[in-house]
């Protein structure tokens, strides 16, 4: 494994993981490093299901912490982010009122770290990491699954505060950008290039 390091807009870096060759030890598969294990039978053909398969792709928003959210981070606005990306380039979106739910598959996720730099004037450093997971079959055996991380990038910004409060908008535009970024290269979609704005 191995990352490859893109810089784009003001200073903002995007953090590209490869992803790691699934690995045959003898009834068993590794997928992601290890992190999860699905039992098949020795030579069965695995196939990733096909977006035609499914209703819907289902977003994602990890938890924020209630600090931040205090601070002005909205996730439901993360989330219509990432739902208007998806379907302003024709792909099925689950309903609204779905939004808050554990993950469902395939998903198109994203994980928001901040913390808070103790400076004065002071601002947030946030992360925020993309992903795609879909469910794997066996052909051997139809009723046997697993999960697989099909795509993943990762960018740093930071949120600076500004009269009575942060300004979220960079963090915004680089989900924004992160989300772009998937339907070109894992999806094969053509979309407008968009720079996100984030820390200098």
């Amino acid at each position: 494994m191995w990352w490859n390091i893109h810089f784009f807009g003001r200073g903002s870096s995007i953090f590209q993981k490869e992803p790691t060759p699934v690995k045959d030890k003898g009834n068993w598969v590794d997928i992601m490093d290890g992190m999860l294990k699905q039992p098949r039978r020795k030579k069965a053909h695995l196939f990733p299901e096909t977006l035609t398969e499914f209703p819907s792709i289902h977003v994602w928003v990890s938890q924020v912490e209630p600090e931040v959210v205090t601070d002005g981070l909205d996730r439901e606005r993360l989330w219509l982010e990432v739902q208007k990306r998806l379907a302003w380039a024709g792909l099925p979106v689950p309903p609204h009122k779905g939004w808050q739910k554990t993950p469902l598959f395939p998903c198109l996720g994203v994980i928001v770290h901040a913390d808070m730099a103790q400076v004065s004037p002071p601002f947030y450093v946030f992360s925020v990491e993309v992903f795609y997971v879909q469910k794997i079959k066996s052909a051997d055996t139809p009723a046997a699954s697993a999960m697989r991380m099909n795509w993943c990038r990762e960018a740093v910004g930071d949120a600076r505060y500004q009269g009575p409060g942060f300004d979220w908008s960079n963090l915004y535009s680089t989900v924004h950008s992160l989300v772009d970024q998937f339907l070109q290269e894992s999806l094969g979609l053509l979309v407008p290039e968009s720079q996100a704005v984030v820390c200098n």
